[in-house]
């Protein structure tokens, strides 16, 4: 069985056998990310206004709000590009 990083393309030339697959590793850039928690957040705070606030200290990859449903949690995360701007992010907040 392949693994879900490996793409799998089945063979349709007809010199080849009917079943026979080729295994194609996925190459995905990884970036680096450095995830903040974000907690006691207002319920209407979406994630535009959650990068919004943390690009003042940083460049912001994603900002995620946890839902259940359309309901927001209260609490988020937010990826960062360096260590630093999580850095920076978590001491501007206290």
């Amino acid at each position: 069985m392949a693994d879900s990083s490996e793409a799998v393309t089945l063979a349709t030339e007809p010199n080849v056998e009917e079943n026979s697959a080729e295994v194609i590793p996925k190459e995905e850039p990884k970036q680096e990310e450095y995830k903040v928690f974000v907690g006691n957040l207002a319920f209407s705070t979406d994630e535009q206004q959650l990068a919004d606030f943390f690009n003042k200290t940083g460049k912001v990859i994603k900002a995620n709000i946890i839902t259940r449903g359309t309901r927001s949690l209260g609490y988020g995360f937010v990826a960062l590009e360096t260590e630093e701007d999580a850095k920076k992010s978590g001491r501007r907040i206290k």
